[in-house]
């Protein structure tokens, strides 16, 4: 694979061009042969067009990466600013594509920690933490607002043993989703209250 000369280490050979072939080859870590073209080149005049395509191919794939940073496409645009970092001439430039870089993967991250909290709050309540259950449930109003909060809510307190608690929120549940007397009327968690007169008259138009 040929070597990618950038404009730093071009510069460089410019200036230590007088030194010998092999001494140039081991600064850049390059064969005798790779050094001897570049030399060529430098002496033909060819190289700065070389240097410049390069750059120009970095600026693009940074446009490229800031247009998909401001879509949310986090993922792709951190392949984009990988690149940059890998073949931009240009420090400044290199510099601002590591910061979004760094932006691309915060988000990552973010996504991949992200739960659902509904999930977390079922994990709770099954891992025997009512409270901590009860909590998530009631974060941000989620309870008056989606019904899976309340109705989880209910059968918390039904297995907390607070019937009053445990029936106003089935009835919210209910109210927003009347599927919900169904599942009442059938969940475990609700079994030591349905010698009640309140949960039998909440679920009993369900049972059609």
């Amino acid at each position: 694979m040929s070597k990618r000369w950038t404009k730093a280490e071009i510069d460089y050979l410019k200036r230590h061009a007088g030194r010998s072939v092999e001494e140039l080859a081991d600064h850049f870590r390059t064969d005798a042969k790779t050094v001897e073209g570049q030399l060529a080149k430098l002496a033909g005049g060819g190289s700065d067009d070389a240097s410049q395509s390069t750059e120009d191919a970095a600026l693009k794939h940074y446009d490229e990466g800031l247009g998909l940073l401001h879509k949310q496409q986090w993922e792709k645009a951190a392949a984009l600013f990988e690149q940059v970092v890998a073949e931009a001439d240009s420090p400044h430039l290199a510099d601002r594509a590591r910061q979004n870089l760094e932006v691309c993967r915060q988000r990552l991250r973010q996504a991949d920690d992200s739960t659902d909290p509904y999930l977390e709050a079922v994990f709770e309540k099954n891992q025997g933490n009512l409270e901590d259950a009860l909590k998530l449930c009631k974060e941000n109003g989620k309870l008056d607002k989606d019904e899976r909060y309340a109705y989880l809510a209910a059968s918390i307190q039904a297995l907390a043993g607070d019937e009053k608690e445990a029936l106003d929120y089935l009835a919210a549940a209910i109210e927003l989703e009347p599927k919900n007397r169904v599942h009442a009327f059938h969940d475990p968690d609700f079994k030591h209250l349905r010698d009640s007169d309140d949960f039998r008259g909440l679920v009993s138009s369900s049972r059609s």
